[in-house]
């Protein structure tokens, strides 16, 4: 299966009515990073950080409670895991798919999180993972708690687990790119 096989897959299409939320939400967006910006609370980079990760988390809420289809019931499973035993026994390669894409899914919010906070916890030790790891936490359990509510997908604590692990990775990728970037500005 290629990339956009996924796409398509993972990717529904849009209502009107998503496409104007998506569009009100930019324009607050915008206004409020634009007063944020020139009141010298966030620097650009900052700035720009929180707009890519705001836009990210929207698109993601888009493509996994609100353009999904609604089940005649509540869906849930409350075993921790289960998806491995499940997923080893009835769909193999299938069930290692869907882990590994919600790991990847929360990486973008561990990258642009820390980047965004900028300077706000620097020396203090383990807060910008720790602001990161609860952000990203709080992201995946509202997703959850959302399929949950408007039946659009199954409330899982695997999932949390695996975008919680996602934005684990996200920040080791920040902390390695912004540990080389230091040392390059120390040699020259």
């Amino acid at each position: 299966m290629d990339i956009v096989e996924l796409w398509m897959i993972y990717w529904p299409k849009w209502t009107g009515k998503s496409f104007a939320v998506f569009v009100l939400f930019i324009v607050v967006l915008v206004a409020v990073l634009s007063r944020m910006l020139f009141s010298g609370k966030m620097k650009k980079t900052e700035v720009w950080a929180a707009g890519i990760l705001a836009v990210y988390i929207m698109l993601v809420f888009e493509s996994t409670v609100f353009t999904r289809t609604t089940y005649p019931d509540y869906n849930f499973r409350l075993e921790v895991f289960w998806s491995y035993r499940w997923g080893v026994a009835v769909y193999g390669g299938e069930m290692i798919r869907e882990v590994v894409l919600n790991i990847c899914m929360l990486i973008p919010v561990g990258v642009l999180l820390p980047v965004a906070i900028g300077d706000r916890f620097s020396g203090k030790c383990g807060a910008a993972l720790a602001l990161s790891l609860v952000c990203g936490f709080c992201c995946s359990a509202a997703i959850e708690f959302l399929q949950l509510f408007f039946r659009r997908g199954i409330f899982e604590f695997d999932d949390m687990i695996h975008n919680t692990a996602g934005v684990v990775v996200g920040y080791q990728i920040w902390n390695l790119l912004s540990r080389c970037f230091e040392k390059r500005t120390e040699t020259e």
